[in-house]
């Protein structure tokens, strides 16, 4: 008797606001990494890690968004270089909407606020 596929979809949420270009960049993480989180790039090893403004490590600035999870640390990862993006669902960390805005300033990506 052969064995049984099972076939899941995935549908990613919809973070893509407004009519912006998209882009990728894809690297290595530093550590785990959630879809949508917003990432840094550590200055000595190049890794890309979950940015937070307590980092002093080059992270503390944003370079994107990630576009997928990476699980551990030497993960794949590929992340939003340019676009707009809904701030409900992205992960903000430990920034509010208006600091992910002005971390954002003069760079191809914007947090967009989405009102229903």
């Amino acid at each position: 008797m052969p064995a049984s596929k099972t076939t899941e979809s995935y549908t990613p949420a919809e973070i893509h606001a407004g009519d912006y270009p998209i882009a990728t960049e894809n690297g290595i993480a530093g550590a785990a990494v959630a879809e949508n989180d917003i990432v840094g790039r550590i200055t000595a090893s190049g890794k890309i890690v979950v940015s937070t403004k307590a980092a002093s490590d080059g992270s503390e600035t944003p370079i994107g968004i990630a576009a997928y999870a990476a699980a551990a640390l030497d993960d794949k990862l590929t992340w939003y270089t340019s676009g707009g993006y809904d701030s409900t669902l992205i992960g903000l960390g430990d920034r509010t909407v208006a600091e992910a805005q002005v971390a954002f300033d003069r760079t191809p990506i914007e947090v967009v606020i989405v009102s229903l």
